[in-house]
């Protein structure tokens, strides 16, 4: 291969957010530095992904990002998604970034099941060898995830402020404690701010153990053609700015 067949940075890139709140957050800085590079930058979601990327206060800020730069796909608004998986398999993007991605993701991946947009675009790319960067949130033995936002109720009064503040009304009284409706919440931290007795907190980190079974189909991944497993939101962003990809333009 010569230099002259391929780019610095891709021209066209596929970003698919499954739904893992692991690296959430930095991702969605990432993509929005993606974004302002001069690319073409289609973010699609899956159905959970779409949900928990909105629980931690950053759906907004990816479809801002991604505005005018590229299109949005969401799993469930048609019927299929197969135009999606289809400008894949015809080699339209130089790339396939899929991130956060779950174990189930992977699992899928490993074991050829393509019945998700997730796993339907992965297993696109890696027919076609298109390169594919996956950043799994089960990447370790012990992993470190960040928590949405949640009430200590030792340390709540039910004094109701959260409540006023939630701009979104996910904050209610349950048993005379504060509960948030993680199916509402907008993860705006609002609540935070307003809480004098220190009882709401957001994007807590935690540690948690993948299972045998998670880590030996990462170990699988691994071993693919054209695929890059990274391990980290800082990987993650060396990776785009310096993998080169086959100019298919």
């Amino acid at each position: 291969m010569n230099d002259d067949s391929v780019l610095d940075r891709p021209k066209r890139i596929l970003w698919i957010v499954t739904g893992s709140g692991s690296y959430m957050r930095c991702i969605s800085s990432i993509i929005c530095e993606i974004a302002k590079n001069n690319v073409r930058l289609d973010l699609g979601f899956t159905g959970a992904g779409y949900e928990v990327s909105r629980m931690y206060g950053v759906q907004a800020k990816m479809l801002q990002c991604v505005a005018g730069v590229g299109e949005i796909y969401l799993e469930g608004w048609s019927r299929s998604f197969w135009p999606l998986v289809g400008r894949v398999a015809m080699r339209y993007y130089h790339l396939v970034v899929l991130a956060p991605a779950t174990s189930n993701t992977v699992a899928k991946i490993v074991h050829g099941i393509a019945d998700s947009l997730a796993s339907a675009v992965a297993s696109q790319a890696l027919k076609t060898g298109t390169l594919l960067i996956v950043l799994p949130s089960d990447i370790a033995e012990i992993n470190v995830t960040e928590l949405p936002c949640r009430v200590n109720r030792d340390k709540c009064t039910a004094c109701g402020a959260c409540i006023e503040a939630c701009p979104v009304s996910a904050i209610s009284l349950y048993e005379g404690k504060a509960r948030i409706n993680l199916l509402t919440c907008i993860g705006c931290e609002k609540c935070v701010n307003a809480c004098s007795f220190g009882a709401i907190s957001c994007w807590e980190k935690t540690r948690y153990k993948a299972s045998i079974i998670d880590l030996a189909n990462l170990e699988k991944l691994k071993e693919f053609k054209r695929v890059v497993v990274v391990k980290n939101c800082e990987e993650l962003r060396e990776k785009l700015r310096f993998e080169k990809v086959e100019n298919r333009s």
